[in-house]
């Protein structure tokens, strides 16, 4: 029997998650860490992109390159922070908001889905594993 490659296997649940989540259409392809700003907008509005940066643990060029197709795509807008006018922090738009919502009803839908084929013995297992491996690859573990 053929080993099967861990990596290739992570990697490929990953593509196929991201393109039913996200849409595999040109408009959509890239987006993820899109959408990972957008949700914490949500959940944060007024943030600075140098605080998105922190939280995200992503460089600054990296956020002020996101926020400003984001702008540009109509999905945040920039305001004076009130008590410091030099900094600016991020808002959604109506459309970045109705984005997320519509984004997270896939999400539920994908949750069902994945529900009906792992029981919850295995999507236990499944979560305590990616966990065990995220923790271990941050840190930098080698073989």
């Amino acid at each position: 029997m053929k080993q099967k490659d861990i990596v290739n296997s992570v990697m490929h649940l990953s593509r196929v998650l991201r393109r039913r989540t996200h849409g595999d259409t040109p408009q959509e392809k890239g987006r993820h860490g899109q959408f990972r700003i957008l949700r914490h907008l949500l959940k944060t509005p007024g943030m600075t992109a140098s605080e998105l940066a922190d939280l995200l643990d992503i460089r600054a060029a990296s956020v002020s390159e996101v926020t400003k197709r984001l702008e540009a795509d109509g999905l945040i807008e920039k305001k004076p922070i009130e008590s410091d006018k030099r900094k600016q922090g991020l808002h959604l738009t109506e459309n970045g908001r109705q984005r997320i919502i519509d984004s997270t009803q896939i999400r539920k839908k994908e949750k069902k889905i994945i529900e009906t084929i792992l029981n919850e013995e295995e999507r236990e297992t499944f979560i305590s594993l990616c966990e065990k491996l995220t923790k271990g690859l941050q840190k930098g573990v080698d073989a």
